[in-house]
């Protein structure tokens, strides 16, 4: 992914979190099924799906650890601070 379609991504994401109505939508939109780098580990995992925190109902990104098979949720709007889409073939 090239660094303009990435900041369109973020700004994306930023927006989706500002409009409570359209969150969840934007970011099923911005943050597709796939696999990611961890930019800071160097792991690699796989998105599951998006979802929504129970609370505040925030988008929440679902992924999982290929390398153990944990399950994590991360903030959507944190989401392309820490990872990044492998180009898959």
């Amino acid at each position: 992914m090239d660094d303009e379609r990435q900041r369109d991504i973020l700004a994306k994401i930023e927006v989706a979190v500002k409009r409570k109505a359209r969150t969840y939508q934007d970011a099923l939109e911005a943050i597709p099924k796939g696999k990611y780098l961890n930019l800071k580990t160097g792991g690699v995992y796989e998105v599951i799906g998006v979802g929504r925190h129970s609370e505040s109902l925030k988008p929440l990104v679902v992924y999982i650890s290929l390398a153990s098979g944990s399950i994590f949720c991360r903030p959507a709007s944190m989401w392309y601070k820490k990872f990044k889409k492998l180009d898959e073939e």
